[in-house]
């Protein structure tokens, strides 16, 4: 299964990676794939992400991140925290 996901993603990012670029909002970012990835094109990055384990990790990994906890599935997303 891992060989068909990892194939999967590989495809996903190849799809995506001409729009992946400038600033970047990531909702549901888990631990920042697309950052991890496409990290020489982004300028700024916002992540949100519900888990705090998480979002230490990618923190940890990259300072510069800015990270925003919410659950988006009960709270709305406040424009003003990401502006």
């Amino acid at each position: 299964m891992a060989l068909l996901s990892n194939k999967l993603t590989r495809w996903r990012h190849a799809m995506i990676r001409s729009y992946v670029h400038g600033e970047v909002l990531d909702l549901g970012c888990g631990d920042a794939v697309i950052l991890s990835t496409f990290g020489d094109a982004i300028t700024q990055y916002c992540g949100i992400e519900w888990s705090e384990t998480l979002i230490a990790g990618v923190l940890s990994r990259f300072p510069d991140a800015v990270m925003h906890r919410r659950n988006l599935d009960k709270e709305p997303l406040d424009l003003d925290i990401i502006l």
